[in-house]
């Protein structure tokens, strides 16, 4: 809430951007951080992305970064977490968007299968299909999330799925050039298509998502991933 006590062992930890406040960090990626943060102005918890230190001199990758957060901004779909603002201060490109006080599907799956237990069918069903149908907004509007994992995924309090991480996705990732035709391969290797394994960019699209999707659906119905990525 306003007064959390603050994580000191993160630089970035006590500092405001425009009017969210960084509270403490809740993971880091390869890309980048995301830190639990209170929007002072509007008074409400936030979930705040920010850009890796070894991508922020990429300028092609650091404005994609602003650019695919603005977009996703103006989306409304129940299954993708709500990005409120995306800007650049002092060289920190960052989004503040929706905190889901939750768990994320890879936490769930694993509390399953500490007690010897599989997720039950009817909630993989209905996982997929919000997941599926999350997917099918965001290539309605010409974006490829490129990295769909369990850890992507969130579990609010009711148990509905949220899909998130959008914000380092690729708009339109079939026609456009950029930071992908530098040579970096966005994905995690286990859910990955063969297309992006291969760095194929120009066939990466829609089914990339589709393919991941399926991955995810096999671990969560037989508790383990049909191959395992190094």
């Amino acid at each position: 809430m306003p007064n959390q006590p603050l994580d000191l062992t993160d630089p970035l930890v006590g500092q405001q951007l425009s009017s969210f406040r960084i509270d403490k960090i809740i993971k880091r990626g390869g890309m980048a951080q995301v830190y639990k943060g209170w929007d002072v102005m509007l008074e409400r918890p936030v979930a705040i992305k920010v850009i890796d230190t070894r991508f922020r001199s990429n300028p092609s990758y650091a404005e994609r970064f602003l650019r695919e957060a603005r977009a996703v901004a103006t989306w409304r779909h129940e299954h993708i977490v709500q990005v409120y603002y995306a800007d650049v201060q002092d060289g920190l490109y960052y989004f503040a968007m929706e905190y889901v006080d939750g768990m994320d599907l890879a936490e769930m799956l694993a509390r399953y299968l500490a007690d010897g237990l599989l997720m039950p069918q009817q909630d993989v069903l209905r996982i997929g299909e919000a997941v599926a149908k999350a997917l099918a907004y965001a290539h309605q509007h010409g974006v490829v999330h490129r990295d769909l994992k369990p850890s992507n995924v969130m579990l609010d309090k009711r148990g509905e799925p949220i899909v998130t991480d959008f914000g380092l996705a690729s708009r339109d990732a079939v026609t456009e050039s950029g930071l992908t035709h530098s040579g970096l391969i966005i994905g995690s290797p286990a859910y990955m298509a063969p297309e992006q394994v291969d760095a194929a960019h120009d066939k990466i699209g829609p089914r990339t998502d589709v393919y991941a999707l399926g991955v995810i659906l096999y671990q969560l119905l037989t508790g383990r991933r049909p191959f395992d990525g190094a």
